[in-house]
């Protein structure tokens, strides 16, 4: 496993540039920013899990303020950016992304920043005293939504997004000149320049990307597409299932709906009753991600409904739906009551001015419950479903009922991943009998001829090459483990212990 690490490491002489061709070739439907920060941070820290983590640890952290500052430009009520915050630092949702060595958290923290500078430009916008800060705010909305895109290429939806905020403040506000939108013009279209290069690179390789997205389009289950929107969906508030595809009972998935019927209703009040500013960022950012990706993907049924990581910043847009609701019940409770406190509970029950404390009270004890309860679950769990769920720790167990079993890994593009999955869920039960073999390619391969004998991720030019030396391919437990035993059409006979090279 050793020789793997230092394949997933830089190797010496190797440049920045040269991770950025390497995306633009192979993925560039990842925009290169994350990648180059992470590599940058273990050239200084290290080459391993726990620095990869950290960094993405810290960026996660670094939402909270950027969240609390953003919500501080979107009202000026001091309980609005108290209570979002807290949502989002209680998020089994966020904190799940936060624990990834992937781009989803500094995608987040830009869709914040980049939202809330153009939330401070649109408030200043009308003050002619403050027109060379709001030419600052401008070049500093320009460039985090910049960032944002670079982190993740859905960062264009949030654009668009952002666009109809403009669109519907421009037609609500009483001088409709056409001047008072080019400033964001500018914004957006420095923007789609400094993104132009990468785009491009996309429409060059673009047959390559669809290819590696085409499983968004597939449906496995029918029907189970989405129930399991909607598991992920009620993650932004509650979570205690390590695989959001196994059948659960109908309590647990009933307080999963109960999560949805809540953001629903904070959506609903958010349109009726809220402030200006705070209704716009909400539709504006939810609307591009509901109405283009995830309904759908829920109406066809696709794998797409069930990855919530490319739908982050409308959980974002729902999580303010929250906390705008729940400050706003805060806000109408009266600051001096008639009545000494605490008073029997039929006494808040009969006069309906208590109401906004019962259900204030509610909701704060409901979200506390349930993060504390994702916290415990997630504590003891050894995977988690954002990666397919407990898949290869199952592998790992009955693996770990065989005797000195061999593991064989060829080049198969994009699956190394799957052996340091295996490699990891084995030590943690440790399964200490497991070897592993990595192997540079299936040409002139010398197969070892020992029992036991395991081939992960085959690919489709393996088992043909296995053919021709008699021998064969067996599934081995569940046909999504994508683990194939090694046998032998021929009589057995003595066999070396380990694999020749």
């Amino acid at each position: 496993m050793a020789d793997l690490w230092r394949s997933l490491a830089a190797k010496p002489g190797k440049t920045a540039w040269d991770t950025v061709q390497s995306l633009a070739a192979a993925n560039a439907h990842h925009p290169p920013l994350y990648y180059l920060l992470a590599r940058g941070w273990a050239h200084w820290f290290g080459n391993n899990i726990v620095s990869l983590r950290t960094v993405t640890a810290l960026i996660g952290v670094a939402l909270l303020p950027s969240v609390f500052w953003f919500l501080r430009q979107l009202s000026d009520r001091p309980s609005l950016p108290w209570i979002g915050t807290v949502l989002v630092a209680l998020s089994p949702l966020q904190i799940l992304y936060a624990q990834e060595a992937r781009e989803y958290a500094i995608w987040l923290v830009f869709v914040v920043l980049s939202s809330g500078f153009l939330a401070r430009s649109l408030r200043n916008s009308a003050q002619k005293s403050a027109q060379k800060s709001t030419g600052v705010h401008w070049l500093l909305y320009s460039i985090t939504l910049t960032l944002n895109w670079y982190s993740h290429l859905l960062g264009g939806l949030v654009l668009l997004g952002h666009g109809l905020w403009v669109g519907v403040w421009w037609w609500r506000s009483g001088d409709r000149h056409w001047r008072r939108v080019i400033p964001w013009a500018i914004a957006a279209g420095g923007t789609l320049l400094a993104m132009s290069p990468w785009l491009w690179t996309l429409f060059q390789v673009r047959e390559g990307a669809v290819i590696s997205l085409d499983w968004l389009n597939q449906t496995y289950q029918p029907g189970m597409q989405r129930w399991s929107a909607m598991r992920v969906f009620a993650a932004t508030l509650w979570d205690n299932q390590p695989n959001i595809w196994i059948p659960v009972s109908r309590v647990v998935d009933s307080i999963r709906l109960g999560v949805l019927v809540l953001s629903v209703g904070a959506l609903v009040h958010c349109g009726r009753s809220s402030e200006p500013m705070v209704k716009r960022f909400v539709f504006s950012t939810i609307a591009p991600f509901f109405l283009l990706l995830w309904l759908p993907a829920i109406v066809m049924d696709r794998a797409m409904a069930t990855i919530i990581r490319y739908q982050l910043p409308l959980i974002i847009g729902v999580q303010v739906a929250l906390a705008d609701w729940i400050a706003t019940l805060c806000d109408r409770i009266p600051p001096e009551p008639d009545q000494a406190l605490p008073q029997p509970l039929w006494f808040y029950l009969r006069r309906w001015r208590w109401m906004p404390q019962l259900v204030a009270s509610s909701l704060a004890i409901l979200l506390v419950v349930a993060n504390l309860n994702a916290a415990k679950a997630r504590s003891w769990q050894l995977s988690w479903w954002n990666k397919g769920g407990p898949g290869w720790v199952e592998v790992a167990k009955a693996l770990k009922e065989v005797d000195r079993p061999l593991i064989v890994m060829t080049a198969v593009p994009g699956y190394s991943s799957s052996a340091l999955s295996l490699s990891y869920a084995s030590d943690r039960l440790k399964a200490r009998n497991i070897t592993f073999w990595l192997a540079p390619s299936i040409q002139n391969l010398n197969w070892p001829d020992r029992p036991n004998t395991f081939v992960l991720v085959p690919g489709k030019k393996l088992p043909k090459a296995i053919e021709q030396r008699g021998q064969r391919l067996v599934p081995f437990g569940a046909s999504w483990w994508n683990l194939w035993r090694l046998e032998s059409s021929t009589p057995d006979r003595p066999a070396p212990d380990r694999p020749s090279t």
